[in-house]
Formats: C-alpha cells, sequence, structure tokens
C-alpha cells in the first residue's frame, strides 16, 4: 500500500497524472460579438462576453451543457454531428 501511495504521489508531482490536465478548457471565438464558447472535456460549458451570429460548434463538441448558450444571441446554431 505504502508503494503506491508513493508511486501516486511521485505521478502528481511529476505532472504524469494532473487533474487540472484532464479538464483543460478550449476556448473557440464566436462569430460575432467579440465573445467565445468554452468546451472542457468535450462539453460546451458556456459563453464569455457577447456571442452573437451564426455559430457553427467545433468538432471536439461531444455534449451540450445545460444553460450553456444561455446568454447568447444567436441567429442560427450548427450542431456537429459528434454531439451526443
Amino acid at each position: 500500500m505504502r508503494k503506491l501511495i508513493a508511486l501516486i504521489s511521485l505521478s502528481i508531482i511529476a505532472g504524469i497524472f494532473s487533474p487540472v490536465a484532464a479538464h483543460a478548457v478550449t476556448s473557440f471565438n464566436c462569430p460575432s460579438g467579440g465573445g467565445s464558447y468554452q468546451v472542457t472535456a468535450g462539453a460546451l460549458t458556456g459563453t464569455t462576453g457577447t456571442c452573437s451570429g451564426d455559430l457553427t460548434l467545433d468538432s471536439s463538441v461531444t455534449t451540450i451543457n445545460t444553460y450553456s448558450l444561455d446568454l447568447a444571441q444567436l441567429t442560427t446554431l450548427t450542431i456537429p454531428a459528434s454531439v451526443t
């Protein structure tokens, strides 16, 4: 058990296992308004700034969280086939 704890501790210190890296946030520019939308581990999680116009989501999006586009002022939204 001690060896396992030591191995996990060393892995975290070395950056091999990092919860932060596992949930990196990627931002994509909105078509207009100057804002962006964020994708975390494949999930569309929200927008920052003003996101307006005709938005086509990036193919890295696999799910859309509830209310993630609540503040967006979109004309159209194109959802890729990657979304389940």
